[in-house]
């Protein structure tokens, strides 16, 4: 009996162990993160290492190519219409503060391309894809070391608030965006 108890404490502590040891593999988002990317503190929070950004890069470009190909909606005025300046953002567990966000801005275009920037200045851009249904968009930034992102995204009047999903490993991150009809100054 007394065995017992002492291989039941061995087992308790041994898994106490294993599960306060870091895994190499899950490394925090300030490490993962670049200096302050262009994309960084406002689009995606969580960037991985340089191999594992040109595998997503690679599979994100086929699967936009393909719903961009069988989309036979075409543009969709709710998200194309206006600028979108960020209100907010959650990520890494942490609220964004009204300066860090202040002035930031996206631009979906109608041929499937955007831009991002901070009031007038024009910081990076790529394609992306917008599905009504599913709310989904796949964006895939023209910056290969940038990976892509992909989010879920509500729309109600001027107003789009986004999720992140886990496909890029986003699923921390959401957002609160306004329509604007002009750049922030």
């Amino acid at each position: 009996m007394q065995n017992s108890n002492i291989y039941l404490t061995f087992i308790a502590f041994s898994m106490f162990l294993f599960s306060c040891k870091q895994d190499k593999s899950t490394v925090s988002s300030k490490e993962t993160q670049s200096e302050e990317t262009e994309e960084g503190a406002y689009v995606s929070a969580n960037q991985p290492n340089a191999a594992d950004v040109a595998i997503y890069v690679a599979n994100a470009r086929n699967i936009l190519d393909y719903r961009i190909k069988e989309d036979t909606n075409g543009s969709w005025a709710a998200i194309e219409h206006g600028i979108w300046e960020y209100e907010a953002i959650f990520a890494n567990g942490e609220m964004s503060k009204p300066e860090d966000v202040a002035g930031k801005w996206i631009d979906y275009k109608d041929d499937n391309t955007y831009e991002f920037g901070e009031k007038a200045l024009i910081k990076g851009k790529g394609k992306y894809h917008y599905n009504p249904d599913s709310g989904l968009v796949l964006m895939l930034n023209d910056d290969k070391f940038q990976k892509p992102i992909e989010y879920k995204v509500k729309i109600v009047g001027d107003i789009m608030v986004f999720t992140g999903s886990a496909e890029y490993k986003d699923n921390g991150t959401q957002g609160k965006l306004k329509k604007v009809m002009e750049r922030p100054s």
